[in-house]
């Protein structure tokens, strides 16, 4: 019996591998390409997200500063306008309590100058 064998090639053309390898080649290189690409627009936006936010922080932080120093200032002109206040009702009694003695104080250098009382009063 003879035997018949049935050979079944699937020759592959050489140039046609290269073909292919070439085009799988190519087609990654483009997805290597827009694989950057998309990694530099992240970075970039990431960048100009951290310069934002630092323009922010700082801006905020200027305002901050700008209302504490108004506080500050407001707080303080209140303490100086209160001071001046009781320094005026202060002011006011010592005038007040000099004045009860003025006409003892003037009789007392008179009695001390002349040495007698002052006549005035009497």
């Amino acid at each position: 019996m003879k035997q018949k064998v049935i050979e079944i090639t699937d020759e592959v053309n050489p140039q046609q591998s290269l073909e292919t390898i070439l085009q799988l080649e190519i087609e990654m290189a483009e997805k290597i390409a827009s694989a950057k690409e998309k990694a530099d627009q992240k970075i970039t936006s990431t960048q100009n997200s951290t310069t934002d936010r630092k323009t922010q922080i700082i801006e905020d932080a200027r305002k901050e500063r700008d209302r504490m120093v108004k506080d500050g200032i407001a707080k303080a002109e209140k303490e100086a306008t209160d001071r001046v206040a009781k320094a005026k009702i202060e002011a006011g009694k010592f005038e007040e309590v000099g004045k009860k003695f003025e006409n003892e104080a003037a009789d007392n250098i008179l009695k001390l100058i002349f040495g007698t009382e002052n006549q005035e009063e009497k």
